[in-house]
């Protein structure tokens, strides 16, 4: 069909599709409908692929028409080593399927124009139609060479295609060498994709190529510009007395640093002092701000670069040498430039004030992990001899430590105690072994005073009302639950593409919604609703079931708590208390600490005489898999107030229970 007719009759086609009394129809009926005789049907049918193929048009899984809901969807490819691929529209939270049928020629980062086809399950389908842009310029992977050519085998799982490469570009390259291709000449239609090589990085069995293929797949900058370099040997002076003007000059406090033992950038330092009955804890960073001016060329570089980048062998650094490991380092015994928060602790965790300012301090020792856990836990005489003058601050840090982290898991929070890992490196920097960072009571001081900080520091700007980057964990990201689920299933040796599990990634997510949505409520909201009671008889509601999911084993609990309480002339509503069961329960919890903070949260709120609550539940950890004991029960029991060792009170909660 010439294409004047064609568009002719796909806007025939098109109104009526988009009319108000139409009703979706298959092609058949639309013929009849507009008298089509049956020898050009094949014509119509052309008509409607066309228009589907725009997405004006979307045919159901019955073979009726309908009015495309959305027009020329263009988002990003990333394509899959199996051929099919995925698309990503701004805005949306979904991707679109791309079946290795419907990439036209598609490779991983293009810019693409597609359309929505029929799915055969509950994820969008759809077909790319126009190529919008070529989003891969450059390509890292290995060199084989043939008499009259060469080709390049990308690293890059998802470019599934070799890049031919014509013997006069190869820049002398040979097989084995990692290299760096540029696209000339992106293929299509049984055409492999054309290059030339920029850049030789080595032989692939060389130490150090590995990494570097790694750096340049990932257009890592490893070089500073000049004009970046130069700036930054201006101003990485020594601290002056014009430096420290107006700030507050903590250089007499006894202050550490405490990291790694191979850490090259010393960027945080802490202090602890004790002033009556509360603490005096000082947090410290490193103030690059006043050596990288907003605009300069620090700054763009900066910026552009993001953040450092570790890698096996070696640190791509955000700024230059001479800041990073330099000015901007605190090292020892030298006046340094920082931002301090000082907070005031008392005796049960709470900052009860702080104090947030530009300051000069002058580290006493730097200290590692290892060394301060010899003198806090291992009580090592060599060490505690040693670092005598400091022993007495790392025992009080690690008592302070202890209250802040048992203050935030008294909130509800959650210890994503993953262990970080090492690679051991040989001589010809291949790896030998991979060994777990050690995560001591040490470790554990500095991540509790760094929470600490961040969060009084967040606080202060929000009260305030000033603009401010926070960054936060309220909601499940269901785009990394997913991502999560694929490589789960790849991990036990599943294929994430079987018809069965296409879904599952999309169900997990919206599961961990639901099981996980008390982390972002408040059991104030529901027990702040009050009434008011001349009684002060004992309020009980038993058998509240509740689910909730194992933080060890991410593996669900389930059972009942019963609670009672003695009220003070006020009580809440009876469904208040199974709500607030909810809140603790819909989380990763333990036990133990759901239970505790059911009461606290009806302490807190109620200031009842006292509360009880009894938690007795099932655990599928050990009930599916340990030592596999079904109808295996744990029961914990918490009091507070008039309830704390009052067996009288505790017998009467359990007659009541039938509990014995």
């Amino acid at each position: 069909m010439k294409k004047e007719l064609l568009e002719e009759r796909k806007q025939i086609v098109y109104e009526l599709i988009c009319d108000d009394l139409y009703v979706p129809m298959k092609a058949k009926e639309i013929a009849i409908l507009m008298n089509v005789p049956k020898a050009q049907r094949h014509e119509l049918q052309e008509v409607l692929d066309a228009l589907v193929a725009e997405g004006k048009v979307e045919v159901s899984t019955k073979g009726k028409y309908t009015k495309g809901t959305s027009l020329n969807l263009t988002g990003v490819f990333t394509a899959h080593a199996r051929g099919f691929g995925f698309v990503t529209i701004e805005g949306e939270d979904e991707d679109i399927f791309i079946s290795e049928s419907n990439t036209n020629g598609a490779i991983q980062d293009d810019v693409v124009q597609i359309a929505l086809v029929p799915s055969s399950g509950k994820r969008r389908e759809g077909k790319v139609v126009k190529i919008v842009d070529h989003g891969l310029k450059n390509v890292v992977g290995t060199f084989e060479k043939s008499k009259t050519f060469g080709f390049v085998r990308p690293d890059n799982p998802r470019i599934n295609m070799d890049i031919f490469v014509p013997i006069e570009r190869s820049k002398g390259a040979v097989t084995g060498h990692k290299v760096v291709v540029e696209l000339t000449s992106y293929g299509g239609k049984g055409k492999k994709p054309e290059g030339k090589v920029i850049e030789i990085i080595g032989h692939e069995n060389d130490p150090g190529t590995d990494i570097m293929s790694l750096v340049r797949a990932y257009g890592l900058p490893v070089e500073f510009p000049e004009k970046v370099l130069n700036q930054a040997e201006r101003v990485a002076k020594d601290v002056t007395s014009a430096d420290m003007a107006g700030r507050m000059d903590l250089r007499d406090w006894q202050t550490v640093t405490i990291d790694g033992e191979d850490a090259k950038d010393l960027d945080d330092a802490v202090t602890l002092t004790r002033d009556g009955d509360f603490w005096q804890l000082g947090v410290h960073i490193a103030d690059v701000t006043n050596y990288v001016q907003e605009n300069s060329a620090l700054d763009v570089e900066a910026l552009k670069r993001g953040t450092s980048v570790y890698l096996v062998d070696r640190v791509i650094p955000m700024l230059p040498h001479t800041l990073s490991n330099g000015i901007c380092s605190l090292n020892q015994g030298e006046d340094r430039l920082t931002l301090s928060c000082i907070m005031k602790i008392d005796a049960k965790g709470n900052i009860v004030d702080h104090r947030i300012a530009e300051s000069v301090i002058n580290v006493d020792r730097r200290m590692s992990y290892t060394d301060v856990n010899k003198i806090i836990t291992l009580k090592d005489p060599e060490k505690t001899e040693e670092y005598k003058d400091f022993v007495r601050m790392f025992l009080d840090m690690k008592e302070v430590a202890d209250l802040l982290r048992a203050k935030r898991r008294k909130r509800g929070s959650i210890d994503f105690d993953f262990p970080e890992t090492k690679v051991i490196l040989d001589d010809q920097e291949h790896p030998v072994d991979i060994k777990p960072y050690d995560r001591n009571p040490a470790t554990k001081i500095i991540e509790d005073f760094m929470l600490a900080a961040n969060e009084t520091v967040a606080q202060d700007y929000f009260w305030q009302e000033i603009p401010f980057v926070y960054r936060t964990h309220e909601v499940p990201d269901t785009e990394k639950i997913k991502k999560a689920v694929v490589m789960l299933l790849e991990g036990i040796g599943e294929d994430p593409d079987r018809e069965g599990l296409l879904e599952t990634p999309d169900r997990i997510a919206k599961m961990y919604e639901e099981i996980c949505g008390g982390m972002t409520v408040d059991a104030k909201e529901h027990l702040s609703k009050v009434f008011t009671v001349d009684s002060d008889e004992m309020v009980v509601e038993r058998d509240i079931h509740f689910y909730s999911m194992c933080e060890h084993h991410m593996l669900p609990f389930f059972g009942k708590v019963h609670i009672a309480y003695i009220p003070k002339g006020e009580v809440v509503g009876l469904s208040k208390l199974a709500r607030t069961v909810e809140v603790y329960a819909r989380r990763l919890q333990l036990q133990e600490r759901m239970t505790a903070q059911i009461a606290d949260a009806i302490m807190d709120c109620l200031n009842p005489a006292g509360v009880m609550v009894v938690c007795e539940a099932e655990h599928l950890c050990m009930t599916m898999r340990g030592v596999k004991k079904p109808g295996t029960k744990t029961v914990n029991v918490v009091t507070r107030g008039v309830f704390s060792g009052n067996d009288s009170l505790q017998n009467s909660f359990f007659n009541l229970l039938s509990i014995r």
